[in-house]
């Protein structure tokens, strides 16, 4: 396990509390704000803060490609909270009890970690994923627990396309893209079993968004896919929505 340095001068910008989030941070998938290579826990890292009056931008860089440092950058620039800021890595899907009722669900890994701080204030607030900020403004919610399904966001656009059987699996064209038609997602997905009947019957899915560490195991392996989501949703560290699903050419 590598680890993580921060310069007394970004700590005393952060405050206590957003540098021990960031020193607790998992670096599961996360890109390198020096060379925009992978970065990962293994790795020794740095943090690097770019700020200015409006806003507190913490990102992650390679301890060889920078030290921890604080980049103050003209009020005139905007606080960058695009979508595009964080990189769609993978999605993948289950179905997941929620209550008692089993519902088909995407969960989407970010491959770029970026965070701001709730306040953008010197030295107050606590870290906050900059792409679940983006997508909590949009009416995603902040998921604590899989007991009941997240609200309906309206305006998104998601399209499957079902392109043939691997095993027990459904391979699938995925595309999601925002209201103002940002494309959040183009690439494929494995639904389990009886994905799309449970689409069939809602006509929507639930989207979770965030860094569960889904990604990295086996699409067929659901029971260790639920727990690592269940663990993320525990910690705080997931945000989603129910979308409508358009299924084409099935």
């Amino acid at each position: 396990m590598g680890t993580i340095q921060i310069s007394d001068q970004v700590s005393a910008v952060l405050g206590p509390e957003a540098t021990r989030q960031a020193r607790e941070t998992s670096l599961v998938d996360a890109e390198c704000f020096g060379c925009n290579g992978p970065l990962g826990p293994q790795d020794d890292s740095a943090v690097v803060v770019v700020k200015n009056d409006h806003f507190t931008y913490v990102r992650y860089a390679h301890a060889r490609c920078s030290e921890s440092q604080l980049i103050e950058v003209p009020n005139d620039v905007q606080a960058p909270f695009a979508s595009d800021d964080g990189v769609t890595a993978a999605v993948s899907a289950g179905l997941i009890e929620h209550g008692n009722v089993v519902l088909p669900t995407l969960i989407t890994e970010i491959s770029v970690r970026t965070y701001t701080t709730s306040t953008g204030q010197v030295g107050q607030g606590d870290l906050v994923d900059i792409v679940a900020s983006h997508l909590i403004g949009q009416g995603f919610s902040l998921v604590g627990r899989l007991r009941e399904a997240p609200r309906k966001v309206e305006g998104w656009r998601v399209e499957l396309t079902p392109l043939g059987t691997d095993g027990l699996f459904t391979e699938a064209k995925l595309q999601m893209a925002e209201p103002d038609g940002t494309v959040f997602y183009d690439g494929d997905v494995h639904l389990p079993p009886q994905w799309l009947a449970g689409l069939d019957r809602f006509g929507w899915c639930v989207l979770y968004v965030g860094n569960p560490g889904v990604a990295e195991l086996p699409h067929t392996e659901l029971k260790a896919r639920l727990r690592a989501l269940r663990t993320a949703a525990g910690a705080g560290r997931l945000v989603g929505a129910r979308l409508p699903v358009t299924v084409t050419a099935r």
